[in-house]
């Protein structure tokens, strides 16, 4: 299961996207830490599908969990070059200049 998140914003929308069994959750290392809070992540449950179609509508997305960043690499949305990996956890970000 996933969860999705849409932020308003007036460069097209911002995409938060994790795993579900990650929210409220931190992962951190030295100085680097990424937060799976709920006013960030905790939005509504989404297929991947759905997931993917919200990648292509904004401008900005953040994506947390194995499962979610294993998907969107099939679908193309993410390359294997933009993924990074903290404690075993794989996240990624996507902007649109």
């Amino acid at each position: 299961m996933f969860l999705l998140k849409i932020h308003a914003s007036d460069k097209g929308g911002v995409a938060a996207v994790c795993d579900a069994e990650l929210l409220g959750k931190a992962f951190e290392t030295g100085d680097f830490c990424i937060l799976v809070e709920e006013g960030f992540f905790g939005g509504k449950t989404a297929t991947s599908l759905e997931i993917s179609d919200a990648m292509r509508r904004c401008a900005t997305a953040n994506i947390v969990g194995n499962r979610i960043i294993s998907e969107l690499v099939c679908s193309g949305i993410i390359k294997e070059s933009g993924i990074k990996e903290i404690n075993g956890v794989k996240y990624a970000m996507i902007f649109r200049l």
